[in-house]
């Protein structure tokens, strides 16, 4: 037994050192030194002094990788310290977005302000706000940022897991510097759909099905979709080479009352950490240890909203409890959020049946003022069409009026001479008859002026004798070789 034989070895020096009067210091050296030597075996020296190599290695290898990625904004207190008396000199001279001072922020700034310390676990506000301001209040990008940089730490629930976070992020840095990406594994390409599937079915295998339904898609869908339904979202971080990993699935994550109590309330999603995205989600939300679950809150005017976190095994009781609180005390905040939602919906839809009952009205209106114009324009046509008839008749009827007139006053006067005058008796379709005397040597057409000049009511017409039946088209000829002598009787046939 190592233990008794160190104890008496140990009052063995004692006594040495109490008759040799020797100092404290040498007398604790000179205890190791002999106990190295006489108790120690060979293979346990090789086991200490290969972890001694190992730790002395990784913690030097992890300084390098620090330190390679130390952002500009990590400095020591003397710089940081002259960095704020710089800034506060320039920030009178300068009209800048950056805020200065906590009495300065709006609602939302300070919930974002909030909402950053209560993920990365920073105490400081002055670190917070430069974090923040340097992300332009982009509350993600400066977790991520913060994380990533190591300026801020989680805070361990217990010695234990401050213990275990050391040496985490030496083990994790150490590696991560030096062993590429590209060797972690093929798992890590897929897609945040895929991987979620895999995980999934993961689950199926290996604990069965009646865990929580979990969401089928990546993280910020999960989310959008939690947004949507104003719900909170239930985040499981699952290491499958964790030791209490599968306990907490056999015993808690896969228990039936929890999954019907999950799926009734909350939305879902699950990532196994050597994947892509659940790493990154990891990372961003400190997870120190597994099995990792937290509650986040999509739905308040800071964005993303972190309530509860919960890690190592908790029993599906005390999850249950845990869960139930999340909906007591930040429900009501999702409650209003929903209710606000609705509102706006509903007065949208109002704004909406509104305005589409005022465009239905507006364009029964436009469409009875024009039916209205149409109608005007066609009686206004109408009407001009109208008066320009009335005008063409009248027109026609002064042209008429003036060509009988013109007719009448150049029509030759009746023969004096009775050897060359014929005379002509001339029946009109109403029953008139017209009689007048012509001098042999005229024209047919002057028969047909004489007729015109009496205003009949036909105008296409021709002259013709009965017996015998003969038509007198031809104007030009003489009445006495048209045989219209010495007398004809004639009468007037329509074209």
């Amino acid at each position: 037994m190592v233990g008794p034989a160190f104890s008496a070895h140990q009052r063995l020096i004692r006594s040495n050192s109490n008759n040799n009067n020797n100092s404290p210091l040498l007398w604790v050296l000179q205890c190791s030194r002999d106990y190295w030597n006489t108790q120690v075996g060979s293979f346990q020296k090789g086991v200490i002094v290969g972890f001694g190599i190992g730790v002395g290695v990784a913690f030097i290898f992890n300084k390098i990788a620090l330190q390679r990625r130390k952002p500009a904004t990590m400095m020591d207190e003397d710089e940081e310290e002259e960095h704020h008396l710089q800034y506060n000199s320039s920030s009178n001279n300068n009209n800048n977005d950056i805020v200065s001072s906590l009495d300065s922020l709006d609602e939302e700034q300070t919930q974002l302000l909030y909402n950053f310390k209560n993920q990365t676990g920073e105490t400081s506000n002055q670190r917070a706000l430069t974090a923040l301001q340097s992300h332009q209040w982009n509350l993600e990008a400066a977790v991520a940022s913060s994380r990533n940089s190591g300026l801020v730490a989680t805070t361990p629930n217990s010695w234990l897991g401050t213990i275990y976070n050391i040496c985490y992020t030496v083990v994790g840095n150490t590696l991560g510097y030096l062993i590429p990406s590209s060797l972690l594994g093929a798992q890590n390409e897929l897609s945040p759909t895929a991987a979620c599937t895999a995980f999934i079915r993961e689950l199926d295998t290996n604990y069965g099905t009646q865990h929580p339904i979990l969401f089928e898609g990546s993280y910020q869908q999960a989310c959008s979709k939690a947004k949507k339904e104003f719900k909170f979202l239930v985040i499981y971080l699952h290491s499958p080479h964790h030791h209490n990993t599968q306990s907490f699935c056999r015993d808690t994550f896969c228990n039936a009352i929890l999954a019907d109590f999950i799926n009734t309330h909350f939305i879902c999603w699950g990532g196994n950490i050597i994947t892509s995205e659940a790493y990154k989600l990891s990372m961003l939300l400190g997870a120190s240890t597994y099995p990792f679950i937290a509650v986040i809150c999509n739905n308040t005017v800071g964005g993303i909203t972190l309530v509860d976190r919960m890690e190592e095994p908790i029993s599906v009781e005390d999850l249950m409890a845990r869960l139930t609180i999340v909906l007591d005390v930040h429900g009501p905040t999702l409650t209003a959020a929903r209710l606000e939602h609705e509102e706006r919906d509903l007065d949208r839809q109002i704004r909406e049946e509104q305005d589409r009952a005022f465009l239905e009205s507006l364009a029964e209106d436009q469409e009875k003022e024009r039916k209205k114009r149409e109608e005007e324009r066609r009686l206004q046509e109408e009407k001009e069409a109208a008066e320009r008839e009335q005008q063409l008749i009248v027109q026609k009827k002064q042209e008429r009026e003036e060509r009988i007139a013109s007719l009448a006053r150049s029509l030759p006067p009746e023969p004096s001479d009775k050897a060359n005058a014929t005379k002509l008796v001339i029946r009109l379709p109403n029953g008139t008859r017209l009689q007048r005397s012509f001098d042999i040597h005229n024209k047919v057409q002057v028969v047909y002026d004489y007729i015109i000049s009496n205003n009949i009511e036909i105008e296409d017409f021709v002259i013709a004798t009965n017996y015998p039946r003969k038509v007198f088209s031809d104007a030009n000829i003489t009445l006495q070789e048209a045989g219209l002598v010495p007398q004809a009787s004639l009468f007037i046939e329509e074209k």
